[in-house]
């Protein structure tokens, strides 16, 4: 069988492990090291801090967007855009200063398009199946 020695310096400048110490140089760099890493930690959690409550801060965006928003017209207050009978609408989506709503309907999906400086229908797309190619 074999047998584990350990052996033991007797030199002052060795280690617990028999390897050399830091000198007294190289403990002080350590030490700034560590306090420059634990000041960018503490800068980097105070800036996430502060943007979090930044942004809590503001409302959640149900506002109409201002004129300046759409090209300088201003949003026509409320809308009324008719759908086909049995429609859900799907999907939003806002631009400048049109609105698309993508809807299901029994005769087929489709997307509507507004107007909001006229409250305007500007546009009505039917999503119809292509025919099956051979």
């Amino acid at each position: 069988m074999f047998r584990a020695e350990r052996h033991i310096s007797t030199d002052p400048a060795a280690g617990a492990d028999g390897g050399a110490m830091l000198a007294a140089g190289g403990v002080r760099a350590l030490k700034i090291a560590i306090a420059v890493m634990t000041v960018l930690i503490a800068a980097g959690l105070a800036a996430i801090a502060w943007r979090l409550v930044a942004l809590a801060g503001k409302p959640a965006g149900h506002a109409l967007p201002s004129a300046g928003a759409t090209g300088g017209h201003a949003i026509v207050p409320q809308v009324r855009a008719e759908l086909p009978a049995g429609a859900v609408v799907r999907t939003m989506a806002l631009g400048a200063d049109r609105l698309a709503l993508h809807y299901d309907a029994p005769a087929g999906a489709g997307v509507l398009i507004v107007d909001l400086a006229s409250g305007a229908v500007l546009s009505r797309v039917d999503l119809v199946p292509s025919p099956p190619r051979n």
